[in-house]
């Protein structure tokens, strides 16, 4: 769906890392994950209280926080709406890929409420992408969002079948 970050660390990134990181298969200390309201094997999971979402250990620490109006803003300026095609599919006699368009729907104006809805039945899932470099610099590819493409059209308000 999106990435975000902007102010919403409540510990140091390389501290993050360095506590409940692993090294990687390159040999650096990493932490790549992927996180919803259940812990997962570093002790990270989502909490939705009121209008945030924040990311805890399971020790308690409060570790990230996001405004879940941010977030939905995000999302919005991204994908103020998408058009999804379902179609068939085959190979043709000559190896080429042919479709054939069964429908398609217009999906418009992203929904707050449901955005919370979905973050708490973890539809929606976030993915820690980070790890220190050799320098000691930490390198944070983005915090994602992301969700099934089945469950998309959950996050919007207006569906339009077009065909």
């Amino acid at each position: 769906m999106f990435t975000f970050n902007r102010a919403v660390w409540k510990i140091r990134q390389k501290n993050l890392i360095e506590k409940y990181g692993y090294v990687d298969s390159n040999g650096r200390k990493a932490l790549y994950c992927t996180v919803n309201t259940r812990p997962n094997a570093q002790g990270l999971y989502l909490k939705v209280d009121g209008k945030k979402l924040r990311l805890y250990h399971i020790n308690n620490t409060l570790i990230a926080e996001w405004d879940i109006k941010d977030l939905v803003e995000t999302f919005r300026k991204k994908m103020p709406a998408l058009v999804v095609v379902i179609a068939d599919t085959r190979i043709n006699s000559e190896e080429r890929e042919e479709f054939y368009f069964n429908e398609a729907h217009l999906l418009k104006n992203p929904d707050i409420n449901n955005f919370i809805h979905l973050l708490k039945k973890d539809i929606i899932i976030v993915d820690i992408r980070m790890h220190i470099k050799k320098n000691g610099a930490v390198r944070n590819h983005g915090t994602a969002f992301r969700i099934d493409e089945k469950y998309l059209y959950l996050c919007f308000a207006d569906k339009e079948r077009l065909i």
